[in-house]
């Protein structure tokens, strides 16, 4: 199902196939044709698989035994462009069984075809001896048609051999070049001759002659009348690009390099070349995954077709590829440290951000712990304040009622001493002194412990047995209540305003620091 699906997109991607070609090759005509072909090329084990089948069951003829000529000439043809190997083994093993039925014509037939395949190989001599001991006389026109089409197509392989020595390469250039001119005259004398291939040769002779405009138009009939799993078609488009090359047209180049390209995918043929300068034009655009795909398309073909000249002319641009790959890994590499530093930054920014975010935090606990145990101290306080007011006011009664019996019995000399005595006052201050500790205590439980730390070490505050305050620690607690007024202070405990001073001037003078020592205590 995957194969079929495939299948259909490439076909739906190729709007051309059915012979409408562009005027102006635009880029979307481009990137469509590159589409069909990337879907294509998927399909490459299916169509492989396919002309390998019909392959092997030609040549099961052969090998049972059963000869015949017809059955060489189809091997042959399937082998073609497909297994190089077999198609020279084949042709040689033809021409041999032809010779030795006395078919001189089949033999001499069979030898060319060897000879025009042999330098793909990388047997130029041998190609070269074979096709020079053929015996061509006697010839008829298609014989010698076919005689002229391989020796164009033996010396044009053997000329790409030599693209690295400019004089070997002219001179195969130019041999193979008067092989077509003899062809091109030949193919206008034999109405027989395929129109196709009449075509093909025609258009190829004149782009290698530099006729651009009649040899696109002879190229564009030899598509017209072609089919796509017909090589001619593949040759046809493979030409074309050659031509849009030549007149620096960069999207005719590559839309008919794709359409050959799709071409010889469709039909299995190895032995190509579309694909390999496909590779090279997708290297100069940097789109290095088209390029490496085609190029190990292009190398793989090449091995499995045994064509040699191939494989070289493919691995050339490997290292290439390679380099390139090594220098876009270097900078993905070099992009994942930048993105590992980047991301090591916003890591630490994150804690600190983090740390900041708990401290705020943790401080804002304390804080609601600290107004927490501020809200309890105050209620205790006011609760302590009301418990001390009850108290005061109860005892007011009594006194009230002391007073009133007191008069009312005539006893005022006795109110007078009980007045004058002050211990009536005393007792009361005791129970408001109990009070005021305990409440103090309870908001600043370490408030002894903080004076101590303010005095001098042999001049701290020692408590009596029992005692949680005392007379000291009372007027230091008022400081630190805010109630700084010697006399309110002085009312509130009883005393008066000299002792007040003359106690705060005692305890201030014990301290470590005497000059910042109040203002230590309204902060602790």
């Amino acid at each position: 199902m995957r194969p079929l699906i495939l299948s259909l997109l490439s076909l739906f991607a190729l709007p051309l196939i059915c012979g409408a070609y562009p005027a102006v090759i635009q880029t979307d005509d481009v990137n469509g044709i590159i589409r069909a072909l990337d879907a294509e090329l998927k399909l490459r084990d299916v169509n492989i698989g396919r002309r390998q089948h019909h392959l092997d069951s030609l040549s099961a003829r052969v090998n049972s035994g059963r000869l015949s000529i017809i059955d060489f000439r189809k091997i042959g043809a399937a082998a073609t462009g497909f297994d190089n190997d077999l198609a020279v083994t084949n042709y040689i093993r033809a021409a041999a069984y032809a010779d030795s039925i006395g078919d001189r014509r089949s033999a001499a037939e069979f030898s060319l075809d060897a000879a025009s395949l042999m330098p793909l190989g990388g047997l130029t001599t041998e190609a070269i001896q074979r096709f020079t001991s053929v015996d061509t006389t006697g010839f008829d026109l298609n014989m010698q048609r076919h005689y002229f089409n391989c020796g164009r197509r033996m010396y044009d392989y053997i000329g790409n051999l030599f693209t690295d020595y400019p004089a070997l390469h002219a001179h195969y250039d130019s041999l193979s070049l008067q092989m077509m001119e003899k062809l091109i005259i030949l193919n206008d004398m034999e109405p027989k001759a395929s129109e196709a291939t009449r075509l093909v040769n025609l258009g190829e002779y004149l782009y290698l002659t530099g006729n651009h405009r009649r040899a696109r138009q002879e190229l564009f009939k030899a598509l017209d009348v072609s089919t796509m799993t017909d090589n001619n078609f593949a040759i046809a488009a493979y030409l074309l690009a050659a031509i849009g090359d030549d007149l620096d047209n960069e999207n005719e180049q590559m839309y008919y390099l794709g359409l050959s390209a799709l071409a010889d995918t469709r039909a299995a043929t190895r032995e190509i070349t579309s694909l390999q300068r496909l590779g090279k034009y997708m290297l100069d655009r940097d789109d290095i995954n088209r390029a490496h795909l085609y190029f190990s398309e292009a190398m793989q073909n090449a091995i499995e077709a045994h064509a040699a000249t191939r494989m070289i002319q493919t691995a050339a641009q490997l290292p290439i590829i390679e380099r390139i790959h090594n220098r876009e890994l270097a900078q993905s590499q070099k992009r994942v440290r930048i993105l590992i530093i980047i991301m090591g930054v916003l890591i630490v920014m994150l804690a600190v951000a983090l740390a900041y975010a708990h401290r705020r935090n943790t401080y804002r606990l304390r804080l609601q712990r600290h107004l927490e145990e501020s809200n309890l101290a105050k209620e205790t306080y006011i609760s302590r304040f009301l418990d001390l007011s009850a108290i005061y006011m109860d005892k007011l009664n009594q006194f009230c009622k002391i007073a009133a019996n007191k008069i009312s019995t005539g006893q005022t000399d006795e109110l007078y001493r009980l007045t004058r005595s002050g211990k009536f006052v005393e007792h009361n201050s005791t129970d408001f002194y109990a009070i005021f500790d305990d409440a103090f205590l309870h908001m600043y439980p370490d408030f002894v412990a903080k004076v101590n730390a303010l005095l001098r070490e042999d001049s701290q505050i020692v408590l009596k047995d029992g005692e949680k305050l005392n007379t000291d620690l009372r007027i230091l607690a008022f400081m630190r209540l805010g109630i700084d007024d010697t006399a309110k202070v002085g009312r509130i405990l009883n005393y008066s305003v000299n002792t007040i001073y003359a106690y705060r001037n005692k305890i201030r003078n014990r301290a470590k620091d005497r000059d910042n020592f109040e203002a230590a205590i309204t902060s602790l």
